[in-house]
């Protein structure tokens, strides 16, 4: 009985998928805006325990980005966003969120300052936004960190 039925129905390979790239590896994942993207990485961190501090740091740099990049897709973000942003970083003035609590970033930028941002607190800032897309990659947002290796740490061993 089972050799007729056999015989009788042809042996077919399934239907496989292409194996052809696709253009974009964001094309078949699902996005999110930056907003959504930090609000998700901070309940995270938060339910992982990070101390309140940390949790701060990093809602400070996202606050950053969004007011310097714009509430837009993730996967929008381009190595051009990253440069821009770390160029803005660089003519922030220090203690601006307390000297200038109600002042824009766009506002900031159109003054001369005496004492900017130094090296180590733009690369925390940029450290913390390359953790918050490294975490996207992770969770399979994006596929790319554009915000990876945009500065580089001041030897002082010179």
């Amino acid at each position: 009985e089972l050799n007729k039925l056999n015989q009788s129905v042809p042996f077919q390979l399934p239907q496989l998928p292409s194996l052809r790239p696709s253009k974009s590896k964001t094309a078949t994942t699902k996005t999110i805006s930056v907003y959504e993207l930090s609000n998700r990485f901070l309940k995270t961190k938060t339910e992982a325990g990070y101390p309140n501090k940390i949790l701060s740091g990093y809602q400070d740099t996202h606050n950053l980005l969004l007011e310097v990049a714009g509430d837009r897709s993730i996967d929008s973000i381009s190595h051009q966003d990253a440069r821009d942003f770390i160029q803005v970083l660089k003519r922030l003035p220090v203690n601006r969120a307390k000297s200038y609590p109600q002042w824009s970033v766009k506002r900031l930028l159109q003054l001369e300052h005496r004492q900017l941002l130094s090296h180590q607190t733009i690369l925390k800032h940029t450290e913390r936004v390359s953790a918050l897309f490294n975490w996207a990659i992770n969770q399979g947002y994006i596929s790319e960190n554009v915000f990876r290796g945009k500065l580089e740490a001041i030897n002082s061993k010179s």
